[in-house]
């Protein structure tokens, strides 16, 4: 099993992927952290203390994870965390290769009895940094996207609280026969009131999102549009269009609202700018993300390339737009 524990700076992750780990068998912790400086020392002190006396062999593995493949078969293993495993296989002097990171952690949750790696929401604060961090950023997300599509759950916390992106749907087996008959009735309700709504002239899906976290990849994949399609009836990275203090947002917004598809960046989170234009730019994208909520039929956020559905009845690849 693999489980993927995503969620922003001091959200709590670290603590609630520890509680996850079963506690039957042996209980491997993979610490990818390189112990530079006092601010990592410090980081790296915490986190033991939070796993003491919680049964972890910690394991240092600080660049290709393949190494501790034998170390791992069978047991239950923590990976802490993949944004450091990522970093040092770009940067650090004995670095090996980012390429094989996704298929070497997809390899040991098969050999081990269940894995939950700890990532973190790095891109939804709106700011666009030097060449090689905006790189390692897209690689990261890549990873991400390759991982959570092959992951049993994945899970955000914020405020140390869990909320389910993915988990897998099991029958549950207490039901009654009527009990199943209805929810299967209730399921059809849901799918035909999802197509009624569809026949309208005109909708607007709404994606939002943090940077690089695959919302136009899910809409072209669960809409089944071609590149030419999406360009057609999607527009993106609307957030950059409030630039300029003359743009009336509320005319911009029923401009949008005119598209198939809008897409945003979630660039709300992070530390508030210092320089005065920044701030008032992320203040009317927040605005402008709110009208065109407020203007959609179905509003999506999208993290490490799983939807949640925000507002509205969802998506599927049985959904087609008028033509």
């Amino acid at each position: 099993m693999l489980i993927i524990v995503t969620g922003g700076s001091a959200s709590g992750k670290s603590e609630y992927a520890e509680n996850l780990v079963p506690n039957a068998g042996s209980r491997v912790y993979l610490a990818t952290m390189e112990p530079f400086g006092a601010e990592a020392e410090a980081r790296i002190a915490r986190h033991r203390k939070l796993r003491e006396g919680k049964g972890f062999e910690t394991i240092e593995c600080t660049v290709n994870i393949g190494d501790c493949f034998e170390a791992c078969r069978g047991k239950q293993v923590l990976l802490e965390d993949l944004p450091n495993l990522v970093a040092n296989e770009m940067f650090s002097s004995h670095a090996h290769s980012t390429a094989g990171i996704a298929e070497q952690i997809l390899e040991l949750a098969r050999i081990s009895e269940s894995l939950i790696c700890v990532t973190g929401i790095l891109t939804a604060d709106g700011r666009v940094y030097d060449e090689s961090t905006m790189e390692y950023l897209k690689e990261l997300a890549a990873i991400e996207r390759t991982l959570t599509a092959q992951a049993d759950r994945v899970i955000e916390v914020v405020c140390g609280q869990g909320s389910e992106l993915k988990r897998p749907f099991r029958v549950n087996e207490d039901m009654t026969k009527q009990e199943r008959e209805e929810k299967t009735e209730q399921e059809t309700g849901h799918e035909k009131k999802r197509e009624k709504e569809y026949q309208k002239e005109h909708e607007m899906i709404f994606v939002t999102g943090p940077m690089f976290s695959g919302k136009r990849a899910y809409i072209k994949s669960v809409l089944n549009l071609s590149d030419e399609e999406f360009a057609e009836r999607a527009v993106w990275n609307v957030e950059e269009l409030v630039s300029e203090k003359a743009v009336k947002l509320e005319s911009l917004a029923d401009e949008l609202a005119l598209k198939d598809i809008v897409i945003a960046v979630e660039i709300g989170s992070g530390l508030v700018p210092l320089d005065a234009s920044e701030r008032e730019k992320r203040e009317r994208a927040g605005r402008l993300a709110c009208m065109l909520a407020e203007r959609a039929d179905t509003v999506i956020r999208v993290v490490c390339g799983c939807p949640q559905i925000l507002k509205g009845a969802g998506i599927s690849e049985t959904t087609e737009f008028e033509k």
